[in-house]
């Protein structure tokens, strides 16, 4: 009941039901948002007074704790922040029959067989932890990264005429609305791809494609639906690819892309696997 009133304080379109999920910009975002400007102000602080000790010359200790501060912002978790603001009040609604996005006060709607891609992309920001430590500073670096870094996630729906609605990862309850979306709508995005499949069109997920006649291409290489052994989503370093393993090969028969760069992995993975099944039943 509560979301149905908050969704109809935001004038939801009542055509797509009513509303069971909803999700908007969450206190743990601004209580990281303030965490970064307090964290910037301490070390501006620190600068300013660090160097007024050692030089006297406040003018240019000034001048020098902006330019750190305006460093840090920019290369240490700023783009966060950023983020932060541009998604103020944003807010997405799953209902039965699909999801609403709101941004800026505009309603953008999708069915869920209206869906035809999804895709979750994450993104390395505010990585410090790269550089040189030639002025002894890897430790105040290190704290910084431990601090500013981290992941920023996106979600993409298209929809069967194009057009797009995307999800900050900023929203508090994002990924588990998005996995509400991708649920509800993987029967029809299966089975538009299994149809182009069964009548013998390529089908293309991003960087990947599949042929029933051509097996699938894959990291600029064509693979055999006999050759395949497994496909199989995988972790690695906090990112996820799909992986796939050709048969006999220990080392150098396994090739991986991130999911980021495939639409519909999930009826990707499905589907080849089914295929995969299916070959290794026919005699050789």
């Amino acid at each position: 009941m509560a979301d149905q009133k908050f969704a109809a304080s935001l004038s939801f379109p009542a055509d797509l039901g009513e509303p069971v999920q909803v999700c908007c910009q969450g206190l743990s975002r601004g209580l990281f948002a303030l965490r970064l400007l307090l964290l910037a102000a301490v070390m501006a602080g620190l600068i300013y007074l660090g160097a007024t000790f050692l030089t006297g010359n406040n003018f240019l200790l000034a001048a020098v704790g902006l330019l750190v501060l305006a460093l840090f912002l920019t290369f240490g978790g700023g783009s966060k922040l950023l983020s932060y603001l541009d998604q103020w009040g944003d807010t997405a609604v799953a209902t039965d029959d699909g999801v609403a996005y709101c941004h800026k006060g505009t309603w953008q709607t999708m069915r869920w067989d209206e869906i035809d891609q999804l895709v979750a992309s994450k993104e390395r920001v505010g990585d410090l932890s790269g550089g040189s430590d030639e002025y002894g500073i890897g430790l105040l670096i290190g704290l910084l990264h431990m601090f500013l870094s981290g992941h920023r996630y996106t979600y993409r729906l298209v929809s069967t005429n194009g057009s797009e609605i995307n999800v900050g990862g900023t929203l508090s309850g994002g990924a588990q609305l998005m996995e509400t979306a991708r649920v509800r709508s993987y029967p029809h995005r299966r089975q538009r791809a299994q149809d182009a499949f069964d009548a013998g069109l390529d089908v293309y997920f991003g960087d990947a494609s599949i042929s029933k006649f051509h097996g699938v291409w894959f990291n600029d290489r064509r693979y055999d639906w006999g050759e395949i052994e497994s496909v199989k989503r995988t972790t690695r370093d906090g990112t996820e690819y799909l992986e796939v393993k050709q048969k006999g090969k220990l080392i150098s028969g396994t090739a991986r892309t991130s999911t980021s760069k495939l639409p519909n992995v999930d009826v990707l993975h499905d589907v080849v696997n089914h295929e995969v099944f299916i070959a290794g039943l026919k005699p050789a």
